[in-house]
């Protein structure tokens, strides 16, 4: 989903919408900035998120390895339930991973958004 520049609120201030699309949830909200301000943080938005969806694919490839290597040693070892284990270590290794992306991205998006003093358009 990328953001786009909707329709004028008044004179000062113009509505940020995300493009529409098939994945698109109905609680999507939309946004208010100042008019002058709304193409260049719309262009440094979209920027930003993808370069954000690709740190977070190094991110999951980075625990997802380190998963391989932990199920690799405990495969190896002699104790009882391995398959419990391995399966325990990918799970947390992954979920992590995601948490991780997902902090990274909410803090700078939110980091973004105040220095450009965008807010939530009331529905």
């Amino acid at each position: 989903m990328k953001l786009m520049i909707g329709p004028n609120i008044d004179n000062s201030k113009v509505r940020l919408d995300f493009r529409k699309s098939p994945d698109m949830p109905e609680n999507t909200p939309s946004y208010t900035i100042e008019n002058s301000k709304a193409d260049e943080f719309v262009l440094k938005y979209n920027s930003q998120t993808e370069k954000l969806n690709k740190i977070a694919a190094w991110i999951m490839t980075g625990f997802t390895l380190a998963s391989l290597l932990a199920a690799i040693k405990i495969s190896l070892s002699n104790s009882k339930h391995k398959l419990i284990k391995i399966i325990s270590v990918s799970a947390g290794s992954l979920l992590s991973g995601g948490i991780l992306s997902v902090i990274i991205a909410s803090n700078k998006n939110n980091k973004l958004m105040d220095k450009y003093k965008v807010s939530t358009y009331p529905k």
